[in-house]
């Protein structure tokens, strides 16, 4: 759910975090959130959630498409939309990898990095010489991508994963503050 925050913080939306704590280890207890989960009015109560007006929205994609959509930050031609589509598919598919490894099979890690060194040129070569991933505008994308470079960063892979490597655009900006 970084990403969620992110995009938040970046279109400067006002929004309240609602965190659900578990209880201590071996059983977890979860009750502060399955006690209410079912009593919010949604229709498949999850974590997160966003609550904006009438709009209940649970999803962490489709909360971020609803706040990007708000803010015109899923491309604006075909082609740019096309290229949103795509890249916030192959987060997807990176976050996925990265969730099954360090859920299931963490003894594969020199597999992942070798794989995620090749994952992240392809990224970076999509990015190419734009500024941003979808042209000269922040996209849904960087929020995806960002976020994933975050928790690719915690593994320490060897040649690093910047893939704002190239441009610097997101970490220069006044609104991050980096």
């Amino acid at each position: 759910t970084c990403h969620v925050r992110l995009l938040l913080e970046y279109t400067g939306d006002k929004y309240e975090e609602k965190q659900y704590v578990c209880g201590e280890a071996p059983d977890y207890d979860k009750s502060q959130w399955t006690d209410v989960k079912f009593k919010l009015g949604m229709d498949f109560p999850n974590l997160p959630y966003l609550v904006d007006g009438n709009r209940k929205i649970t999803q962490s994609n489709a909360i971020m498409r609803y706040i990007a959509r708000k803010h015109n930050m899923c491309g604006e031609t075909e082609d740019e939309k096309i290229r949103v589509d795509v890249l916030e598919n192959q987060a997807m598919d990176l976050r996925l990898a990265f969730i099954k490894l360090t859920y299931l099979n963490i003894d594969q890690k020199p597999e992942y990095l070798k794989n995620l060194q090749c994952t992240l040129k392809q990224f970076s070569d999509f990015l190419g010489g734009r500024k941003w991933f979808v042209g000269d505008k922040v996209s849904v994308n960087t929020f995806y991508c960002l976020s994933q470079d975050y928790y690719g960063s915690l593994l320490k892979p060897p040649e690093g994963n910047a893939i704002y490597q190239k441009s610097g655009y997101y970490f220069n900006s006044p609104k991050v503050g980096v």
